[in-house]
C-alpha cells in the first residue's frame, strides 16, 4: 500500500466510446434505438500493459528482421493497429453479437476493415487519452 493516498487521482481501467456513422451522426444498431459502441481497456489496467509490451516487442522483432531500420509496410501496420485494438477490446455494443461472437478474433478482423477504418480511428484515439479513462 501506497503511503500518499491516490484514490481520488486514479483513472477507471475502462471506457465505452460511443461510436458516430461516417457523417458524425450517432451510429445506432439496426433497430435505430440503441447506440453502438465499444468497450475497452483503458492505459490503467493490465491487458491494456500487457497488450502494449506485447505490440513493443512485434516492433523490435520488425525492426531485427529489416536490420534495425523500419521499414514502410501499410499492410503490416494495419495488422499490428488490429492486433493492439483487438487486444484492449472487451466488448462490441449492440452490434448483434452473441457473447461466443464477442472474440479477439472478431475484433481484429473488424479493426482490419480499411472501410470502418474511421471507428479503428477514434478507438485507437480514444484508447491513447488518458483522459478518457
Amino acid at each position: 500500500m501506497s503511503i500518499i493516498d491516490t484514490s481520488d487521482l486514479e483513472v477507471s481501467e475502462q471506457t465505452t466510446v460511443e461510436l458516430d456513422d461516417k457523417n458524425g451522426n450517432e451510429l445506432m444498431d439496426a433497430e435505430g434505438k440503441n447506440r453502438r459502441s465499444i468497450t475497452m481497456w483503458g492505459p490503467a489496467s493490465r491487458p491494456f500493459v500487457e497488450a502494449q509490451a506485447r505490440a513493443k516487442t512485434r516492433n523490435m522483432k520488425r525492426m531485427r528482421t529489416h536490420g534495425g531500420r523500419t521499414k514502410a509496410d501499410a499492410d503490416a501496420d494495419l495488422e499490428h493497429e488490429a492486433t493492439f485494438l483487438a487486444e484492449i477490446t472487451v466488448s462490441f455494443n449492440h452490434f448483434g453479437l452473441s457473447e461466443d461472437q464477442q472474440t479477439r478474433h472478431a475484433f481484429k478482423e473488424f479493426y482490419k476493415n480499411p472501410k470502418v477504418g474511421y471507428i479503428t480511428q477514434k478507438v485507437n484515439a480514444e484508447a491513447g487519452d488518458w483522459a478518457n479513462f
